[in-house]
C-alpha cells in the first residue's frame, strides 16, 4: 500500500498540541538572535551617545574601536541606573558590536523622522500647538499613518515609535536639529575612516532587531518632557 507522505505529515502535525506549534514557531523566529531591544534600551543608548561626546572624529584622542567601547560601557551604566530596566536583564547581554549596530539603525530612522518634523513645521499649524503636539504629528507621518500633517494627530501615541525616547535624548544636539548639514571636513573624515570603523570586537552575537514598548526610563540628565 502506498501512502501520501505529505498527507501523513499533515495528519501527524495536526495531532500536536497548539502549544507545541507555538513553541516551535518562537524558536524559529528567535534562533540565532537575542531579545528585541526595548524603547528604554534605546533611550539608554542615546544617553550614552551624548555622554561619550557624539560621533567619533578622525584626529581625536580615541580610535573608533575605543569610542564604541566607551559607548558600550556608558550604555551599561545607564541601564543599571534606569528604573524602567531594573526588572529587565536583556541589556546585560548587549555587546559592543550590538550597540554600534543598533545606534546606527536608530540614527538613520531618527534622521528620517526629522524630515517629517520639518514638514509639520512648514505647515505652520494654527491653534498654538506645543512642541510635543508637533512631534506627535511628525511621528504619525513617519510611521505612515498619514501622508500630510493632521490636527487629529496632536495627541498621537508616540510610544508607537520605538526610537522616540532616544530622539528626545539627543534632539538638542546640533546634528539632530532641523536643517543640520555636516561640515565638509566631517564628511571627509567619515570616508577616510571607513576601514577603521569596521572593527571586530571578537563578539559575533547578534542581539536581534528592534522592538518598541517599555515604560518610562531613568530621566536623569535627559529630556524633561513626558515620553
Amino acid at each position: 500500500m502506498e501512502y501520501d507522505v505529505h498527507a501523513v505529515s499533515l495528519c501527524l502535525l495536526s495531532c500536536l498540541p497548539l502549544s507545541v506549534h507555538l513553541h516551535r514557531g518562537i524558536q524559529r523566529a528567535t534562533m540565532g538572535r537575542g531579545p528585541n531591544w526595548s524603547a528604554d534600551e534605546y533611550e539608554a543608548l542615546a544617553k550614552a551617545f551624548k555622554q561619550v561626546g557624539g560621533d567619533p572624529i578622525k584626529g581625536a584622542s580615541q580610535r573608533k574601536s575605543q569610542y564604541y567601547e566607551r559607548l558600550h560601557r556608558a550604555f551599561k551604566m545607564n541601564c543599571q541606573k534606569s528604573k524602567a530596566l531594573s526588572s529587565d536583564s536583556n541589556w546585560s547581554d548587549r555587546s559592543k558590536k550590538a550597540c554600534k549596530t543598533e545606534w546606527d539603525k536608530a540614527k538613520l530612522d531618527i534622521g528620517k523622522f526629522i524630515n517629517c518634523l520639518g514638514k509639520v513645521y512648514a505647515m505652520e499649524p494654527t491653534g498654538n500647538p506645543s512642541e510635543d503636539n508637533m512631534i506627535n504629528m511628525a511621528i504619525a507621518i513617519h510611521l505612515g499613518e498619514t501622508a500630510t500633517p493632521r490636527y487629529s494627530d496632536f495627541e498621537y501615541d508616540r510610544r508607537n515609535w520605538k526610537y522616540c525616547k532616544a530622539y528626545l535624548q539627543v534632539c538638542n544636539l546640533p546634528q539632530f536639529k532641523l536643517g543640520y548639514r555636516a561640515p565638509a571636513e566631517e564628511k571627509s573624515n567619515s570616508n577616510e575612516n571607513e576601514e577603521e570603523e569596521r572593527f571586530d570586537d571578537g563578539d559575533d552575537d547578534d542581539d536581534g532587531s528592534v522592538a518598541g514598548g517599555g515604560g518610562d526610563g531613568d530621566d536623569s540628565g535627559g529630556d524633561t518632557r513626558e515620553h
